[in-house]
């Protein structure tokens, strides 16, 4: 009889942690879905992301841009709130086309004040041209 209720917690306790991690997984891969025929090389994204992880903050106008022969990543950050973050870090994740992750990399930013916007920039030695969504978890 102990073993079969042991075996009923664990089991209960394996489907809790599937449910979690499977949530944790859905949640982190915001892919802007709505740019399957937009390049980000070709035309910037004007959308708004909501970071996940910090929600009163946004990310918007992530582009490819060149600047003397080399491939950046720009975008902006936007507190909504009336408070500072510090520490921030902010994991891009570009993909192509069909969905697959061509780039990912983590921008660093010590502060961002009470409804401030600041902008970050990322070199990049990945070919960008067939970029056409992102992601952005923090």
């Amino acid at each position: 009889m102990k073993k079969n209720k042991l075996i009923i917690c664990i089991s209960i306790i394996v489907i809790v942690l599937i449910v979690l991690i499977a949530t944790l997984l859905i949640n982190r891969n915001i892919i802007n879905k709505d740019a399957k025929d937009e390049k980000l090389s070709s035309q910037p994204l004007q959308k708004t992301v909501k970071v996940i992880g910090k929600e009163e903050l946004e990310v918007t106008g992530i582009e490819i841009v060149e600047i003397d022969g080399e491939k950046y990543v720009e975008g902006t950050l936007k507190n909504n709130s009336n408070k500072k973050h510090e520490n921030i870090d902010l994991n891009v994740n570009l993909f192509g086309q069909n969905g697959s992750e061509v780039l990912s990399f983590v921008v660093y930013m010590d502060t961002i004040e009470p409804n401030a916007t600041t902008s970050f920039q990322a070199a990049s030695s990945v070919d960008l041209s067939e970029i056409y969504g992102y992601a952005v978890s923090i």
